[in-house]
């Protein structure tokens, strides 16, 4: 991925959109950088712990690092299986 590439993006009311890439880190995590999320549904993602989730919280949605992210805390994804 790259600046200027199309991605979806969620705005503070819910819709999907696509915007493009405006900022990009580039590193290799280290495997102590890595943290396990678990879903209600038992599924579970392992992102970097600073990798930005969306999540929403009392009806607005917003970004969080996902260290940062919290039992309770409802994330969303495009696709709602998980």
């Amino acid at each position: 991925m790259k600046c200027g590439d199309i991605i979806l993006a969620v705005s503070d009311d819910g819709t999907v959109t696509q915007q493009p890439v405006i900022f990009v880190t580039d590193h290799s995590p280290a495997e102590n950088d890595l943290i396990e999320i678990t879903l209600e549904s038992g599924k579970s993602v392992t992102p970097t712990h600073n990798h930005m989730v969306v999540v929403r919280i009392s009806n607005v949605f917003k970004l969080k690092q996902a260290s940062e992210v919290e039992v309770g805390d409802i994330c969303c994804s495009i696709n709602a299986e998980g």
